[in-house]
């Protein structure tokens, strides 16, 4: 509310400046004068200029929205738009050998998008593979949280890459997931 206020004062304040000075200095037709000539044109241009910044002023968040809604009609925003460097920096530190650090970045992102199937597989792997927690009480919190979180057209994957990573399946268990799996 208060950048609203903000904005109305300071847009107000110019149009109102812009507005004096495209009144304030007027010649009569007559006179020929250049360089009272060059004044009047130059004190009109400061004047439009002040105009056009409190328009500016009141305007641009206008435009915001306006090229928000645009951008949705083109571009598809998903759960996962700024998912990929994440994935990549959570199974860079598997890789590592940072297990927290990764479960710390997986938890981000599902903190941040709760449907991220990638994201809870990437929990489980750290979990189960690399930390050696199988069937603890924090998987099995995990796992529910997930099957309760995840599209319905997710949860057999996600079930699946489970059992996988309980019986030791080479092709699962040997690293974790990468986000390039589900970008194509």
């Amino acid at each position: 509310m208060w950048k609203l206020i903000r904005n109305l004062i300071i847009a107000a304040t110019l149009i109102g400046i812009g507005c004096c000075l495209l009144n304030l200095y007027h010649l009569p037709p007559e006179v020929t004068d250049a360089e009272e000539t060059l004044k009047n044109l130059l004190v009109k241009m400061a004047g439009g200029l002040f105009i056009a910044g409190g328009a500016a002023v009141l305007l641009w968040p206008v435009a915001g929205v306006v090229g928000s809604y645009f951008e949705s009609l083109f571009w598809a925003k998903g759960g996962n738009v700024d998912a990929p460097p994440m994935y990549k920096l959570a199974a860079w530190l598997v890789e590592q050998g940072r297990y927290g650090e990764s479960l710390a970045e997986y938890q981000k992102i599902t903190k941040h998008d709760k449907r991220a199937t990638l994201a809870y597989e990437g929990q489980l792997f750290v979990m189960v593979q690399a930390m050696g927690m199988g069937g603890t009480p924090a998987v099995q919190k995990l796992l529910a949280a997930a099957r309760k979180n995840v599209t319905p057209e997710e949860l057999p994957h996600l079930d699946w890459f489970y059992e996988q990573l309980l019986a030791g399946n080479p092709e699962v268990c040997a690293r974790p997931p990468h986000v390039e799996e589900i970008i194509e």
